[in-house]
């Protein structure tokens, strides 16, 4: 009993100081995880590839796939920040205006609200703005995340037989079975949460236009890219053209367009994405919520984007040790009775 609870201590002791590390390096740590995802996620097609061209060219071929796909995404969204804002200049001022109204119409009403001041409303905007920044750098060190994922990737087919050598027969069994369902469940929520993501991205373009609310296509890239962050995403993602639509239209145009977005969101989240979703990762609601909540407390909003799959991987991991089988029952989805699909 007492060799037990000496165990029990010692790794409560580890995971903190493996946790104090994650937090203090995450500059590191996020671009090195996000690359290791990357691996799992494009190893499949590496490995076609392989079939037909040399090992070195199929991943000079994903490399280059994957540093175009960077460069288109992070352009898109510095000229999507950079256009509104210059179509946009005036628009501290005219969120003061809007709160204004509002304050006035309720007190019509009897309802008595705080004031917002223009030094309140300059406040907010700097907070946005290091809101983005923030975005950026923990999305962030795309050339590192690169770098990283290139040295994965070249390193990816001796992984299997470093495990072997490295491990004694049970634990490399382990650790390989785990390896194995990350890589199959990362693959099929890399397609789902893709394909759901940029359904919602062309849905909230199509009702921006439907609505006459301007620049739809940047709408459609935000609500594309918050989708990859669970619950709380989807509900971030309807703000922006429902607050310009309000700015730059009417009240009225505003709630049009939130109500609007909000019940494209319900009703294909609802639907749709459980189909879609069946249970490629496995993890409880409760779970989910909290792990975007505790990853993004750790590394910022790029630990949000991926804090999914990563519990994904620590459960898997957890579900093949007995001592750490009851954490990974608690954060999966069900009854927690098995791990095998």
């Amino acid at each position: 009993m007492k060799d037990r609870v000496l165990l029990g201590v010692s790794l409560l002791l580890g995971i903190i100081t493996v946790l104090a590390v994650l937090k203090l390096t995450k500059a590191i740590a996020f671009p090195f995880t996000a690359a290791a995802m990357l691996v799992i996620v494009f190893r499949p097609l590496q490995k076609r590839l392989d079939k037909t061209l040399p090992f070195w060219l199929s991943s000079v071929l994903i490399i280059f796939i994957a540093l175009v796909g960077f460069t288109v995404f992070f352009s898109a969204l510095s000229y999507s920040v950079t256009l509104v804002i210059t179509e946009a200049p005036d628009l501290p001022e005219r969120i003061g205006a809007l709160v204004a109204d509002i304050n006035a119409r309720l007190a019509r009403q009897g309802v008595a609200t705080p004031t917002l001041t223009g030094e309140q409303v300059t406040q907010l905007m700097m907070g946005t703005a290091r809101g983005l920044g923030s975005f950026a750098a923990s999305l962030g060190l795309p050339l590192l995340t690169l770098v990283f994922f290139a040295f994965f990737l070249f390193e990816a087919r001796y992984f299997h037989a470093k495990i072997e050598n490295a491990f004694s027969q049970k634990e490399s069994t382990r650790l390989l079975r785990a390896g194995y369902g990350m890589a199959v469940k990362f693959e099929r929520y890399a397609i789902v949460q893709v394909s759901f993501s940029l359904l919602i991205g062309v849905a909230t373009v199509l009702i921006c236009l439907l609505l006459g609310v301007r620049f739809p296509f940047i709408w459609g890239l935000i609500a594309f890219l918050l989708n990859f962050i669970p619950n709380v995403g989807s509900v971030v993602a309807v703000l922006p053209p429902a607050l310009y639509a309000a700015l730059f239209g009417s009240v009225t145009l505003g709630v049009i367009t939130l109500l609007s977005l909000s019940l494209m969101q319900m009703a294909l989240g609802s639907f749709l994405y459980p189909r879609l979703h069946g249970s490629a990762l496995r993890l409880s609601t409760t779970a989910v919520f909290l792990a975007v909540i505790f990853w993004g407390w750790m590394w910022g909003i790029g630990g949000a984007f991926i804090a999914v799959p990563l519990t994904s991987a620590l459960v898997l991991i957890c579900s093949e040790y007995p001592m750490l089988r009851p954490l990974a029952v608690l954060l999966s989805e069900g009854s927690g009775q098995s791990f095998d699909e």
